[in-house]
């Protein structure tokens, strides 16, 4: 009986070296995770700042509506500044 007493001790303090090691190589691990995790933090904290200032410079750009209007705007310009010139042009042909 003691014999069977001192094996199952003897199995029990192996498993528990046995757990005691794979829990340190499970800390170690996680410590790796957790510093990984830092510098994807860091990244992550870089990469919002440039959203940040792509989203600033967005506001000052036009869209493809704008750009058209002022288009369409222009087009109509010139067009009233040719047909004046045009007119000015004959009514000094003719008059002079």
């Amino acid at each position: 009986m003691a014999n069977i007493e001192g094996a199952q001790d003897e199995d029990l303090r192996t498993e528990v070296r046995t757990l005691s090691h794979q829990m340190g190589m499970v800390e170690h691990r996680l410590n790796g995770v957790e510093h990984r995790l830092d510098g994807v933090e860091h990244r992550l904290g870089a990469v919002e700042q440039r959203i940040a200032s792509v989203e600033a410079t967005l506001q000052h750009v036009a869209t493809k509506a704008d750009l058209h209007q002022a288009l369409n705007a222009q087009t109509w310009k010139m067009a009233g500044f040719g047909a004046t010139m045009l007119a000015a042009t004959f009514a000094l042909a003719r008059y002079l």
